[in-house]
């Protein structure tokens, strides 16, 4: 009968047809099912809810995942001890994922503090893998706590030495510190380990470009371009880079990559500004002020340009 039950929840799901799907689930858990099963099902449908937009629905499935799977299995006659044990592991397994599924939808949706209290009670279990320290790392960078975010990717690192996504998380981190030089050898070292990774470039002439490197900035710029014409990081900081350089017209062109793909971006506008100023263009700067204006959060972007303009001879 459960094997039925466990079906036409599976079904339901597949339907979006959530209140039938919980019913089922619920029938499951009150017969004792294999607790996997009901936590794999709880699962299922929270990704489904979320999906959909449906958070407070996802995360309640999600989180009745995880009690689930902490639930005792109903006992049998015919069972062993080893098997006991095996339902015991994938019953630990899939809780532990559930738990990784909430803290990163957690972490997408800005709540940090319940992100790490999910993920600082995975890191009190044996470590097997680098990924809660890697989402327990962002979520405490994002709230400031530089240090225990470099601690999280150094032990995930002492795992897996050539984890890029750890060098990366480092690197920001060194940035945030001022520490430009340690983060350039973050950056490089993550690009040893994955060449291709785009976001690692633009991270890298981040780097040159707070260091001061502004050739070297420019050119890995262009490389994360080459590698993904949607990294709008890599565009500012070679405009940026090659405005410093005294090259402002050619950094006009890079912006005008940005507003193309980008319409609303604030930082690019702001450097427009700036590439007019030097080029004599006060018309063009107070187009862009108005431009600016219209955007939200730009106050102190704008007051700056105009203090720049009212610095000029």
């Amino acid at each position: 009968m459960d094997g039925l039950t466990d079906i036409l929840a599976a079904l339901a799901i597949a339907l979006r047809r959530f209140a039938v799907a919980r019913k089922l689930i619920a029938r499951l858990e009150a017969r004792g099912s294999d607790p996997s099963l009901v936590g794999v099902l709880w699962e299922t449908m929270g990704m489904v809810e979320l999906y959909v937009g449906k958070q407070s629905d996802g995360v309640r499935s999600l989180r009745r995942g995880m009690l689930a799977c902490r639930r005792e299995p109903r006992p049998t006659t015919h069972g062993t001890d080893e098997k006991s044990a095996e339902e015991e592991a994938e019953s630990a397994s899939t809780r532990k994922r559930i738990a990784l599924r909430l803290a990163g939808h957690y972490k997408l949706v800005g709540r940090f503090d319940e992100a790490i209290g999910l993920l600082d009670e995975l890191l009190q279990e044996p470590r097997s893998t680098v990924e809660p320290l890697l989402l327990a790392a962002s979520c405490y960078h994002a709230t400031g706590d530089l240090p225990k975010a470099r601690q999280l990717c150094q032990e995930a690192l002492s795992l897996d030495n050539r984890c890029g996504p750890a060098y990366f998380r480092l690197c920001d981190v060194a940035l945030d510190l001022g520490q430009t030089h340690d983060a350039i050898a973050y950056a490089e070292s993550g690009l040893d380990q994955d060449p291709g990774n785009a976001a690692g470039h633009a991270l890298l002439a981040l780097s040159h470009l707070a260091a001061g490197n502004l050739a070297d900035a420019v050119l890995c710029a262009t490389k994360a371009t080459q590698r993904s014409q949607e990294n709008k990081l890599a565009y500012l900081v070679a405009a940026d880079a090659l405005r410093r350089l005294g090259e402002s017209e050619e950094a006009l062109d890079w912006l005008a990559q940005v507003q193309s793909r980008w319409p609303k971006e604030a930082k690019a506008e702001y450097q427009r500004a700036l590439c007019y100023l030097d080029l004599g263009r006060p018309d063009k700067v107070e187009e862009s002020i108005r431009t600016l204006a219209d955007l939200p959060g730009t106050g102190d972007l704008v007051s700056d340009i105009h203090r720049l303009l009212d610095e000029q001879p």
